[in-house]
C-alpha cells in the first residue's frame, strides 16, 4: 500500500487512542490497530495501515478476522473514504468482470430503504453500485 495512506492510518489510528472516542473505536485501534469505518449490528470493519479490511464482530464467541468477502471488503473501503477524503486512493476499483448491482441499479443506494429513510442501510453490493462477479449477482 503507498506509504502514504499507510503513514495517514497511523495517525488516524493514534488520533483514535488519544482522543475521548466511543467504544468500539478506540478499542479497536488499541487491540487490533485499526481504524473503524463501519459498525451495525453484526460487528465493526476497520482498516489496518497495511490495508488489510478487518472484520471485529460483537459476538465474542466469534474471531476477529480479515475480511475476505470482497462486498464487506468494498464496503469498508468505501465508508473509509467517505470519512476521511485523504484516504480516496482506497476507494474500490471496478473490475472488469463486475456487474452492475440490481437491487440499486448501479447506483449504490437501496432505493427501497433509502425512500423509507433508512440511508444508514446500505445496498448489498456495499455501495459500490456493482458486485465483483457474476456469481454474486444471483445470490
Amino acid at each position: 500500500m503507498e506509504s502514504y495512506l499507510s503513514h495517514r492510518i497511523e495517525e488516524l489510528v493514534a488520533k483514535a487512542l488519544t482522543q475521548d472516542h466511543p467504544w468500539p473505536i478506540a478499542a479497536i485501534a488499541k487491540n487490533y490497530h485499526a481504524l473503524t469505518v463501519y459498525c451495525d449490528m453484526g460487528g465493526c470493519l476497520a482498516v489496518r495501515p497495511d490495508g488489510e479490511v478487518l472484520c471485529v464482530p460483537d459476538d465474542p464467541a466469534m474471531s476477529v478476522h480479515i475480511e475476505t468477502d470482497p462486498i464487506q471488503r468494498n464496503l469498508a473501503l468505501i465508508r473509509a473514504t467517505e470519512r476521511y477524503p485523504d484516504l480516496q486512493d482506497l476507494y474500490p476499483v471496478r473490475p472488469d468482470d463486475a456487474v452492475s448491482c440490481s437491487d440499486c441499479g448501479g447506483s449504490g443506494i437501496n432505493p427501497v430503504t433509502a425512500h423509507a429513510g433508512f440511508e444508514a442501510i446500505i445496498c448489498r453490493c456495499g455501495g459500490t453500485g456493482w458486485l465483483p462477479d457474476e456469481s454474486l449477482s444471483r445470490s
